[in-house]
C-alpha cells in the first residue's frame, strides 16, 4: 500500500512540476509552489526529492530509460532496416502522457538536448558493440543525425495543429532514416 501511495505522491510532484515549467522558469519554481499544485505538504515532497531540480532529472532518466527499453525490446538491425516499429512505439509513448511530451519537447524544458544526448550515447554503444567493423565516428554521426531528425519532428509536431496523424510522421521518418532523402527528391525531378 505505501509504494503505491508512494508512486501516487512522486506522480502528482511530477505533474505539478512539469505544469510550472511550462508556465515559468525552474529558477522562479519553488518547492512550496510545487507542493501546493501537488496538494502535498513541504515535508513530503523533501521526503522524495532533495530540491526541484532532483525531480527535472528523475523525469529525464525515467524519460530515457523508457525510450531505450523500447529500443531494447526489438532487434537493433531491424530498427535500421525498419525503425517505424520503433518510432511508433516512441509516439504512443509520448501520445499517451500528453503533459510530458509537451513538457518534454518545450524549447526551454532543457530535457530535450539532454535525454536526446544521452539516447545518442547509449545507442552509439549498442550498435558499435554489434557492428566492429564501422567507425565509431560514422556510427555516432549517423545516430546523432537520425536521433536529432526524430526529436525535432516529434517537437514540430507537438507544437503543430496535429493535422497529420503521428503514425503518418513516423512512417515517414521511418522512411526518411532507412532511404534518405533520396526517394523524396526522385520523386519531384
Amino acid at each position: 500500500m505505501a509504494d503505491r501511495r508512494q508512486r501516487k505522491t512522486k506522480i502528482a510532484v511530477q505533474n505539478a512540476f512539469m505544469r510550472l515549467m511550462l508556465e515559468k522558469d525552474i529558477a522562479k519554481i519553488t518547492v512550496k509552489d510545487v507542493a501546493t499544485l501537488a496538494d502535498i505538504n513541504r515535508s513530503t515532497f523533501y521526503l522524495h526529492y532533495y530540491d526541484i531540480y532532483d525531480i527535472q532529472t528523475e523525469i529525464a532518466r525515467d524519460t530515457c530509460e523508457k525510450i531505450l527499453q523500447l529500443v531494447r525490446e526489438q532487434d537493433f538491425d531491424s530498427i535500421v532496416r525498419d525503425p517505424y516499429p520503433l518510432l511508433k512505439a516512441i509516439s504512443d509513448y509520448l501520445t499517451a502522457d500528453p503533459l510530458l511530451a509537451k513538457f518534454l519537447l518545450a524549447d526551454d524544458a532543457g530535457l530535450y538536448a539532454e535525454i536526446q544526448s544521452a539516447l545518442c550515447t547509449r545507442l552509439s554503444r549498442l550498435y558499435a558493440a554489434t557492428h566492429p567493423d564501422i567507425p565509431a565516428a560514422e556510427i555516432d554521426t549517423s545516430i546523432t543525425f537520425a536521433t536529432s531528425g526524430v526529436f525535432s519532428v516529434y517537437a514540430a509536431w507537438f507544437r503543430s495543429d496535429r493535422s497529420t496523424p503521428l503514425a503518418d510522421v513516423c512512417k515517414q521518418l521511418g522512411l526518411l532514416i532507412a532511404d534518405g532523402v533520396r526517394p523524396l527528391v526522385e520523386r519531384s525531378v
